[in-house]
């Protein structure tokens, strides 16, 4: 079967936000070729007011067999760049919604399309400028991360944790922030592992078994050493997982030090990643997370 060019525009409300004139233009690397990438946001007037921020589009160009292979192949592309976007900024982005995908090959002459009529955009939310070069800097450490899959997951989990960055979902913003803690475990594991000179050096220097060398490593890499702030995670977590906690005493447990976790598991996701990318909007340190609606 003869392959096709397709575009794809992808939306999503969001609190992060692409400044007029200042879209975001990159590629992301295919087997079929590469795939043509611009972000930006959707701006709305109205009589009284000029430039209201809307939703953040994904727009993307790549090649496919079919309508439907290339409508998930970009879909997915556009969720991996949300999630590199989400990150930068320390914003939330809604769950995506696939707007429009159409065969755009010049040679057609016959253009097969799917859409999807979505509902018209909410009421204006804060939001946070991200930077092209805040963007650029993390897909850039991503992709060349030796485990980029893994980084990837990583960094899908930060953004749904993001989507639970507002009062009253601090159980299920724990959860995912967790389940990163989880994700970054091998990481830090074999860093670990290569500095102290082979597995059972390193489990010589740290007085541990080799049952506890992943929680070690959780506790000393991810949430650098705050042995408080493990145990109070991993219970709060763990409790709502297995359902042995009362829902009040996981939303105790994961209210009262969220703050110091969310900081933690962005530095440690920089720290993964040996970057410490321009993450900043206007000047500010993005320390607090920008939650959902």
């Amino acid at each position: 079967m003869t392959s096709a060019e397709f575009m794809a525009v992808v939306r999503a409300t969001s609190a992060v936000r692409i400044e007029p004139e200042n879209a975001i233009v990159t590629k992301l690397s295919d087997p079929e070729g590469d795939i043509e990438v611009v972000i930006y946001s959707q701006y709305e007037d109205t009589p009284s007011v000029k430039g209201i921020p809307s939703d953040l589009i994904f727009r993307l160009r790549g090649i496919s067999r079919d309508l439907d292979s290339g409508a998930k192949k970009l879909a997915d592309r556009a969720s991996t760049c949300a999630a590199i976007a989400s990150f930068a900024a320390n914003a939330a982005i809604d769950e995506l919604q696939l707007e429009l995908v159409f065969d755009c090959s010049r040679q057609s002459d016959r253009r097969p399309f799917m859409q999807n009529l979505l509902p018209l955009p909410g009421p204006p939310r804060s939001s946070r400028v991200l930077g092209t070069e805040a963007f650029v800097s993390v897909l850039g450490a991503v992709s060349s991360h030796p485990d980029a899959e893994r980084m990837s997951r990583a960094l899908a989990q930060y953004e749904i944790a993001l989507r639970h960055a507002v009062p009253g979902h601090e159980i299920m913003a724990l959860a995912h922030l967790w389940i990163v803690a989880e994700t970054l475990t091998p990481i830090f594991r074999e860093r670990e592992i290569v500095r102290a000179g082979g597995r059972d050096a390193l489990l010589q220097a740290w007085g541990i078994v080799i049952q506890k060398l992943d929680s070690s490593v959780r506790e000393r890499c991810v949430l650098e050493g705050n042995h408080d702030l493990y145990s109070q995670a991993r219970q709060a977590s763990d409790g709502f997982e297995h359902g042995y906690l009362e829902i009040s005493k996981i939303r105790a447990l994961s209210s009262s030090r969220l703050g110091e976790l969310w900081a933690s598991i962005r530095r440690a996701i920089l720290n993964a990643l040996c970057q410490w990318p321009v993450v900043s909007a206007h000047g500010r340190p993005l320390k607090v997370p920008a939650g959902g609606q």
